[in-house]
């Protein structure tokens, strides 16, 4: 099951630029398409079973000795469907494989997904968390982020991405939100233990410290995890005290993750290093590409599984807090 983490972006007319969305004069004399609001502007850019263009400036080194050179990232625009974005980036890495005892190095470009809800009121990016990146969605924002400030500054346009959070110790709140919501149920709960983190203060009767001990010392990862039998449900008022605990392990010490899965949602996650980032049903991704809809007597024209995933995912982030962005170096021509 895919995880994807969750970021609002923001568009904004850059500062000293006249708004080219009300000006028909200026939208004429600039030989631009008429778009009403920077939201369409920005989605003019994705067009199905094509590409876009994703160059970033990166510099290395420091002081006199600091240089700078373009990177672009492949990408392909797999599905739009009603404003929403299916498409997939790939990283530039290399890959060492031996032949007839010869190290060979070769370009290994691995890739990740991500979906764009650009429909009115929405606005949010969800990027996938993938071993392509290194586990790491921040290094997707950052590229997506430089690269669209580029691709949009010759319209007057800016572009801000913000994680998506909520207060320490909101576990509870986003499990029984969902529950209540949604009227889903809980199928599964797993805590996964690192071997490669400090463990904390040893106590023989505490199962999570046992485990971690026994992960540490195998060097190895290992996890708890409690599954409903049947179409039954894991009791999770019974497990209160238990699971607030692990919850606040999870939030204060690395290498602890406590994942909860649903029977419709798909999973939440959560940890010291986690925002909002939650998972999406197999399958779900595969059925959008393709534009294979789901029908039920709800609707008789169907649904996208994937627009059903993020409705349920903006309801949630009602309740987050934007994460301020750390502002990046103002690469000389391209003002954001």
């Amino acid at each position: 099951m895919p995880i994807f983490a969750i970021y609002k972006y923001k568009l904004t007319v850059l500062e000293g630029r006249k708004d080219i969305f009300e000006d028909a004069e200026v939208k004429a004399r600039a030989k631009r398409a008429p778009y009403k609001t920077p939201e369409e502007c920005f989605g003019s850019f994705f067009v199905a079973k094509s590409n876009v263009k994703m160059t970033v400036v990166k510099s290395s080194g420091n002081g006199d000795n600091m240089t700078s050179e373009l990177e672009s990232y492949d990408n392909e625009i797999l599905a739009l469907w009603n404003n929403v974005i299916l498409m997939t980036i790939e990283n530039n890495k290399v890959k060492h494989t031996i032949n007839h005892k010869q190290d060979f190095t070769h370009e290994h470009h691995p890739f990740c997904h991500i979906v764009i809800d650009n429909r009115p009121g929405r606005q949010f990016i969800a990027i996938e968390k993938s071993s392509a990146f290194d586990s790491n969605p921040d290094k997707v924002k950052t590229i997506f982020e430089r690269a669209f400030c580029i691709n949009l500054s010759s319209y007057g346009i800016g572009l801000e991405l913000h994680k998506e959070h909520k207060d320490k110790n909101q576990f509870w709140t986003v499990v029984n939100d969902v529950r209540s919501k949604f009227k889903d149920v809980v199928k599964q709960v797993r805590l996964d233990f690192s071997s490669e983190d400090e463990l904390r203060e040893p106590n023989p009767s505490d199962i999570i410290t046992v485990v971690s001990a026994l992960a540490k010392k195998s060097e190895s990862q290992a996890a708890v995890t409690l599954n409903a039998e049947g179409e039954g449900e894991v009791k999770l008022d019974d497990l209160y005290d238990d699971l607030t605990n692990m919850a606040n392990i999870c939030m204060t010490q690395k290498g602890y993750d406590l994942t909860v899965k649903f029977r419709k949602f798909g999973v939440y996650k959560y940890g010291m290093d986690i925002m909002a980032q939650f998972g999406v049903e197999d399958g779900v991704i595969e059925k959008f590409e393709i534009g294979e809809k789901d029908f039920n007597y709800e609707s008789v024209d169907g649904n996208f599984a994937l627009t059903v995933w993020l409705d349920r995912i903006h309801e949630l982030l009602k309740d987050y807090n934007d994460e301020e962005p750390i502002q990046q170096k103002r690469n000389k021509g391209h003002r954001r």
